[in-house]
């Protein structure tokens, strides 16, 4: 079943797929597309006057709710004479607003951090997060975790106690083999920042107030082996959970810490779970609901969601099949995926894809999950130049906010921050 609706204020077009639903059934979108709330956009360089992006890497997106505040990041250079000889991202920029009005404001990271590492960062493998310490309101503040060319994990960060940008090296601070693949979440006052090393294990990065940083080897402490290279990571109430693609078995298992210490898991034994395609996996949680969904493409193309409700039960859904979505290259939504509370919906935000290298479509895919289960894919048309970036807010007790921000496809290229409000149902 499809639908069109012109998106409010940028006059696009949305194309909706809905999944099979029973003969007479009565068929409408989320709410938050039904009348509610549209898309509606930000140009940061005509609105804040922002450098352009200049190369084709991630953007990073986070919210700082204790001051109703929204921060994309992105790079605005390239080295392009790294090791790798690829580009090595340079020229950090920070663009944030705050409140209801809208108003973005930028800041040039370089300027108040210092110079990035030789050969720069690879924004590709990166992730950003507020940190809010209980009781200790002058640590609260912003981190991105980022990956150089030498594979060396560092952090970006800023505080209310110190609120200029500072870099650390944290390998060479703690003495955590390299690696990528990186992950992080917040619970209570501990930073937790996940990755493979180099040496195949799954690494946490640990930083609390009171011991700084530092390292543990998650594998040792679960007796694993055969890590696959890109993990996931998120909360589920007082639950820790990391995903990851097991090469000894190539299943899906879980790390999972729920207060009495890590252990390791399989939970896509006795399902239709493939083997994901380059260990590449993405991550939601409903903490209202309990559902953990997990999300990997298969050899074949296809994006698969594995997804429990109760943690011990999980079934494995071919989302390509239920959808007719069928990209010409498979890429998870790692780091783009939300959950509102107040619709009950989950959101998976993908980019166009490595085809748009080389001529595909240039549209931002939209899957979602209402509260009841029922799922639609959404077509975001608009001049999408790869790599989107979402996040969610929340703006208020009764309304939450979904922010995606991607770099267009005009030289030089400018980077568009959108959201949309959607209230409580």
């Amino acid at each position: 079943m499809l639908f069109i609706r012109a998106r409010r204020k940028l006059c696009q077009i949305l194309t909706v797929t809905v999944a099979a639903v029973a003969c007479g059934a009565v068929v409408s979108s989320p709410a938050a597309h039904a009348g509610d709330g549209y898309f509606t956009g930000t140009d940061l360089a005509l609105e804040a006057g922002a450098p352009a992006k200049g190369t084709r890497n991630r953007i990073l997106g986070w919210a700082t709710p204790w001051n109703n505040g929204r921060h994309v990041a992105y790079s605005t250079a390239c080295e392009e004479d790294g090791p790798y000889h690829e580009c090595g991202e340079t020229g950090i920029v920070v663009a944030s607003s705050y409140g209801a009005k809208r108003n973005w404001t930028w800041v040039s990271v370089p300027a108040e951090a210092g110079k990035p590492p030789e050969h720069g960062f690879t924004f590709y493998d990166a992730v950003a997060y507020a940190y809010d310490a209980y009781g200790l309101s002058r640590d609260r503040g912003s981190a991105m975790i980022i990956k150089d060319w030498d594979f060396h994990i560092w952090n970006l960060w800023t505080s209310e106690a110190q609120p200029t940008w500072h870099l650390v090296d944290l390998t060479a601070l703690t003495g955590a083999p390299p690696g990528d693949g990186i992950t992080a979440y917040v619970q209570g006052n501990a930073q937790h920042v996940i990755y493979t090393g180099l040496d195949s294990a799954v690494w946490e990065l640990l930083y609390t107030p009171w011991s700084g940083w530092k390292a543990r080897n998650l594998s040792a402490l679960t007796g694993t082996a055969g890590t696959g290279a890109w993990p996931a990571a998120t909360l589920l109430g007082d639950q820790q959970i990391v995903a990851y693609e097991n090469l000894t078995d190539s299943r899906i298992h879980l790390l999972v810490n729920d207060g009495f210490g890590w252990i390791d898991r399989s939970v896509s034994d006795n399902t239709t779970a493939q083997s994901p395609y380059s260990s590449l996996l993405g991550i939601v949680a409903a903490p209202w609901s309990g559902r953990v969904a997990i999300t990997y493409c298969d050899r074949s193309d296809h994006l698969h969601e594995l997804s429990s409700a109760d943690g011990t039960s999980w079934k494995d859904l071919d989302l390509s099949q239920e959808l007719n979505y069928f990209p010409a290259d498979c890429v998870p939504p790692r780091h783009t995926s939300v959950a509102l509370e107040a619709d009950g919906s989950e959101r998976h935000f993908i980019w166009p894809g490595p085809s748009r290298w080389t001529g595909g479509e240039n549209n931002i895919t939209e899957l979602v999950r209402d509260r009841n289960g029922t799922r639609y894919r959404w077509l975001d048309r608009d001049d999408v130049d790869n790599f989107v970036c979402a996040f969610a807010s929340q703006e208020g007790p009764r309304v939450d906010t979904v922010w995606i921000a991607y770099r267009t496809q005009a030289n030089p290229a400018h980077v568009i921050v959108e959201d949309m409000t959607v209230p409580y149902a």
